[in-house]
This record gives structure tokens, sequence and C-alpha cells, in this order.
């Protein structure tokens, strides 16, 4: 009776950051762990079952308030056992294509190349895939030694620099992201919600020609550049709810920024606002 042996599991920590993330977790983990030696859940929280579904897989979970988005990642970083490391979110799953390639690249040791560029790949609620739709390269495998997550409140992906030399890596990390417009659009806000207590004072002018301007720029971005059109209804209500989520981020700074609340009015003074009307009037 012939037995099949798992492969060796490869030394890369990959790390997820959670906060409520049962909907897409059991998929994420069983997409890695067969492959990562380690598994670190930097968890800001949860009180669903993101927890007890951490543990069925052998992750090691860390109690972690949310300090901001890249300093959340840090935490992973630092913890981690190796030093190269899979960035995971709690809704991308990787493929089989994808794990073969990455556990290539250690068949003799470490890679040469510090960064590895992978296909982030848009899963929309029907449950289709695009091969040119939605579709981004983004820094996910990589040597901390050589470069690390921004330490910032307010952004978690790195620019890797040009003397890096980051290499793509063949096969989709499938990203689902939202079940529907709707949850795409509350994701958004509560993610705005978040992003604003870290963006500083905005100048006047130039939020203002923003709100006049980013709706058409970033629906034309992914609509056209990202080859959303491909997709048809999906891909373009998913524009329109992007472009909708950027203008809406602007129009929550200019509020924050340069518009002073009103005191609620009070009979009172809807009584005195009618009387000076009605005086202005008759003047």
């Amino acid at each position: 009776m012939s037995t099949t042996s798992l492969p060796e599991r490869i030394p890369v920590s990959a790390y997820i950051r959670t906060l409520n993330a049962e909907r897409c977790l059991r998929n994420v983990l069983q997409g890695i762990v067969d492959l990562v030696d380690e598994i670190l859940i930097v968890d800001s929280g949860s009180t669903d079952q993101t927890r007890s579904i951490a543990k069925e897989f052998g992750a090691k979970i860390i109690d972690q308030p949310w300090l901001g988005w890249g300093h959340q990642k840090r935490v992973g970083e630092d913890a981690a056992r190796n030093d190269w490391l899979l960035d995971i979110d709690a809704d991308e799953v990787v493929t089989p294509e994808l794990a073969r390639n990455i556990r290539q690249l250690f068949r003799s040791g470490a890679p040469s190349c510090p960064v590895y560029l992978i296909r982030h790949t848009q899963v929309f609620p029907s449950g289709r895939v695009y091969r040119h739709a939605g579709v981004r390269y983004r820094a996910k495998l990589y040597d901390r030694r050589a470069i690390r997550i921004p330490a910032h409140t307010a952004w978690d992906q790195f620019k890797v620099p040009r003397h890096l030399k980051a290499r793509k890596l063949p096969g989709p990390l499938l990203h689902y992201g939202f079940s529907d417009m709707g949850s795409l659009v509350r994701k958004q806000e509560s993610a705005l919600n978040r992003l604003l207590q870290d963006i500083p004072k905005t100048d006047k002018r130039t939020i203002s020609l923003k709100i006049f301007t980013i709706f058409p720029i970033m629906f034309l971005k992914k609509y056209f550049q990202q080859g959303l059109w491909r997709a048809g209804v999906e891909g373009f209500s998913y524009s329109m709810v992007s472009a909708f989520g950027a203008w809406l981020k602007h129009v929550k700074l200019y509020e924050r920024d340069w518009i002073t609340p009103h005191a609620l009015v009070t009979d009172q003074t809807a009584h005195e606002r009618d009387d000076y009307y009605r005086g202005k009037k008759a003047a």
C-alpha cells in the first residue's frame, strides 16, 4: 500500500490581520496551511468565530488592539520567526497554482530576489473571475531584512525601490473583497472612518477641486485602465462604487476641515429666522 507524503512546508511566515473575519478565513487558511511553516493571526478584537477557526489550523493568535493599517502588519512582521514573509489579508486566497510557484522559489534555499509581486485578482459577487479585469500586482512575498511594511496608521503597502528589482510571480491571489455592492459600500465607509483619523488637515482649494474631479477620474481608471469593462455589469458597478468611495473620502475630509457644524435649530431660532426673512422681504 503506497502513501503520498505532503510536501515539506517552506520557511515562510504568513501573517493575517483580522477583525470578525469568519466569512473567508477558513478558505484563506486552507490555501496556506500546507505551504508555510508559520501562520500568525494579528487580531484586533474579533467577536465572531475568527479565533476558533484560526486555532483549527494551528495558527498563532496575537491579540493586538487596532494601531493603524501599517502598524498592525508590523506586529505580524516583528512576531514572525522567519525572515521571509507572506502578507495575506483575511479575504485573500492563495490558489494551488500560486502555492506551487511560491514553493518552487524555495526548492534550493532562499530566493535571490527579495520581493515578489503577486497577481491580486478580484472575485466578483457572482463568483466569476476575469483574467484581465480587476487585476493588480502587489508586493506580498518579501524578505523583511530588505524591506518592511511602512509604520503608518493609514497605509499598509510599500513601494518597492528600484534597486530591489521585484519580480512577478505566476498564479493568482483571489480577492473575495465583498459579497455584494452594498457590502462594498459599507466596507469603504468603515475604512474611511479609520483613515480620516490619520490624514492631516487639507488645503481648502485642493480638496474642493478633488471633490469635483475625483469621481470621473477614478471611474475611468478602474473601468478602462484596470480592464473592468470586460466584467460587464459587475465591472461597471464595481467601478462606480469605487469611484464613489474615492469621492466620499474627499467630501468627508472637506466636512472635517472646512465646515463648522451649526447649532440645532430650535423653535425659537426658527421663528427668529422666519421673522428676519419676512422683515427683509417687506423692506
